[in-house]
């Protein structure tokens, strides 16, 4: 039986619910690299643990997982816009530095454009092609 990666992460309880989810319904799930994450965190990285099913039920366990996002999401996840994987990550911006906040100000007082209605985008990452991007 070969096994085939359809989730990564930094630790094994990132991957735990998903894992209880997929053996619920039949899929056997193998966490590889589980031991190591658990003796030493983020030792090798960031996707150090990940989560492996065998090739032939690769399709129907993505699915379920896609399911399970949009429920507890209430939405749709995000795709990547180069190869359309659902794995992608948002990614944690940084705060804005006493300097952004004062060169924002200073636009906004010099252009009359207030700044409180504009969209913010999130970046992600997709954890297959590793494409960062904005939406």
């Amino acid at each position: 039986m070969k096994l085939v990666t359809i989730q990564t992460a930094a630790v094994p309880s990132e991957l735990a619910v998903i894992k209880s989810r997929l053996e619920d319904e039949g899929i056997f799930c193998f966490l590889k690299g589980e031991n190591i994450a658990q003796i030493r965190p983020y030792y090798s990285g960031f996707d150090a643990v990940e989560l492996q099913v065998p090739e032939s039920d690769a399709d129907r366990a993505l699915e379920i997982i896609r399911q399970a996002e949009e429920k507890t999401t209430g939405h749709e996840p995000v795709l990547c816009p180069d190869c359309g994987s659902v794995h992608t990550r948002r990614i944690a911006e940084g705060p804005l530095t006493f300097g952004k906040k004062m060169v924002l100000f200073f636009v906004a007082l010099v252009t009359f454009v207030p700044f409180a209605h504009t969209r913010q985008m999130s970046r992600y990452h997709c954890q297959d092609c590793g494409k960062k991007f904005r939406f």
